[in-house]
């Protein structure tokens, strides 16, 4: 299991702030790939404080002035290991891939899904080393244009376009950035 990392997160409730409403949705607006049923559980935990106490009650009506500091815990950064699954490759040149994606087969690692994923599969075919959030090392094979692991679902190197899980069908996979662009 990855290790997680505590990130705290401080919001000041703007002096004209009429809306009113409960912590948990205000918070969930504000963190990144948060559930309201995650923020939940986090205020019930005492990960939550509103103006220097703890507050363990998710309906608590959020007041202009407020200052709430919250603490989250965030996967790690996106690691993409190549994985040899087996693809059904329909055609392939110098600019693309066309693969037969299965139902079942998630396309992209994300914070759900890390590994087992068509980009996964696509890494080994072309040889690839692992890749990782922030790293230098340039991928050769797959294009780069949508491949930002900074960002939550960023991890896409050479996804043109996406297919949902259980729908299986022919995607076009961009083997450079030329060829990304111009489809």
């Amino acid at each position: 299991m990855e290790e997680r990392v505590p990130t705290q997160i401080v919001l000041n409730v703007p002096p004209g702030f009429t809306a009113g409403g409960r912590l948990d949705s205000y918070v969930t607006g504000f963190v990144l790939n948060a559930t309201r049923a995650k923020v939940q559980k986090a205020i019930k935990e005492g990960n939550v404080s509103v103006n220097g106490r703890i507050e363990t009650k998710p309906s608590y009506s959020v007041a202009a002035g407020d200052h709430i500091e919250c603490t989250v815990m965030r996967p790690p950064p996106i690691r993409i290991d190549p994985e040899a699954i087996p693809l059904d490759i329909v055609h392939e040149d110098d600019d693309i891939i066309v693969v037969n994606k299965a139902a079942g087969m998630v396309v992209h690692p994300a914070f759900g899904h890390r590994s087992g994923t068509l980009v996964n599969a696509l890494l080994h075919h072309i040889g690839a080393s692992a890749i990782e959030a922030d790293s230098e090392e340039k991928l050769e094979g797959l294009s780069v244009v949508n491949a930002s692991l900074s960002e939550p679902s960023g991890a896409r190197p050479g996804i043109v376009h996406r297919l949902d899980k259980d729908t299986s069908g022919l995607m076009v996979v961009a083997k450079n950035d030329v060829a990304h662009v111009r489809l």
